[in-house]
């Protein structure tokens, strides 16, 4: 019995999906409800450690803390799948995709074999040119506005001594820079909260200059300091040694292009996103310079039966919306 079991297995096309964000798991849904025959086992690896969530709804987490709460299917639902249709691995990192094999390998040491890759790892919070990834990780008091994780830490720093009934600066007056400052300001640690705007007003991109105008005086209204018509030359660090006798940089404020000094205990830059294509450049599946992974109309990208859906995917040279195409 157990040997016509796997047989019936074996028989099934595997489809294994790379990210439980989502629109990962938006994809492993639909493959689920229209799998009435049961041909496919599906598979699939979230770096986090916890269920694909809502990221939408990112700045309510700031409220309660729960991020069961954002859970976009309940643990029980995950519990609940035929382990012959659906496998699912938390905290686990798809580091290769070795096409010619039809395996990827995971950051556990793991070599799972596939007949279908679907790629949809989404996309990083993207950072200013004078602030390279590697200084944001160094550099105490930066953060970016992008997953439970970030959340975390800034609640975190926010209640350190030093930091706590300080200064923070929210880098972006898009949708997101606005959320960024929101969730900043309702935290009981952090009374003074700023917004820097390169443009004459938040939300330039979806207003004209009176909505603007009405939306930069709504967020005074509340407290919040708006900076506008301003960029930032550099940021401003100093370093201090630890308990411990390690020296580390500490995010103290911005230069800005005007010649003024904006001073602040922590930064979250929310500028916008960059498609996550490094496991596809590692793996030799073709990405645009500028970023994204290259996709034909079918969503197929230059490695066979390989595709990606999301945020990483670039569609002649575009990246749409939130979890689009997918």
């Amino acid at each position: 019995m157990d040997n016509e079991k796997r047989g019936n297995e074996d028989a099934k096309m595997r489809i294994f999906v790379v990210g439980l964000g989502m629109v990962g798991i938006a994809f492993i849904e639909k493959m689920l409800n229209m799998d009435d025959k049961r041909r496919f086992i599906i598979e699939t690896c979230g770096e986090e450690a916890h269920f694909a969530y809502n990221r939408v709804a990112l700045t309510e987490y700031f409220q309660h803390r729960s991020i069961e709460k954002l859970y976009l299917n309940p643990p029980e639902w995950y519990a609940q799948q035929d382990p012959g249709r659906f496998i699912c691995h938390l905290g686990e990192q798809v580091v290769f995709i070795d096409h010619a094999a039809h395996t990827v390998t995971t950051s556990k040491g793991r070599t799972i074999s596939y007949d279908i890759c679907i790629i949809a790892t989404g996309s990083d919070a993207g950072l200013p040119p004078y602030v390279s990834s590697e200084r944001a990780k160094s550099t105490k008091g930066i953060f970016v506005y992008r997953s439970i994780a970030d959340l975390d830490a800034i609640i975190t720093y926010a209640d350190q001594d030093g930091i706590k009934g300080g200064h923070a600066t929210v880098v972006g007056g898009g949708l997101l820079g606005l959320e960024a400052a929101k969730a900043v300001y309702d935290l009981p640690t952090i009374p003074d909260v700023a917004i820097l705007n390169r443009q004459a007003f938040p939300l330039s991109r979806q207003l004209d200059a009176d909505g603007g105008e009405m939306v930069l005086r709504r967020i005074e209204a509340m407290g919040v300091k708006v900076v506008t018509k301003v960029g930032v030359e550099d940021i401003t660090t100093v370093e201090v040694v630890g308990p411990d006798g390690v020296r580390s940089n500490v995010f103290t404020g911005f230069d800005l292009t005007d010649g003024t000094h904006l001073a602040s205990n922590l930064v979250i830059f929310a500028i916008g996103i960059k498609p996550r294509d490094e496991l596809a450049r590692v793996s030799g599946i073709e990405t645009y310079e500028r970023g994204g992974i290259k996709v034909g109309d079918d969503l197929q990208t230059s490695a066979k039966d390989v595709y990606a859906i999301g945020e990483c995917a670039s569609w002649r040279s575009n990246t749409y919306g939130l979890i689009a195409p997918g």
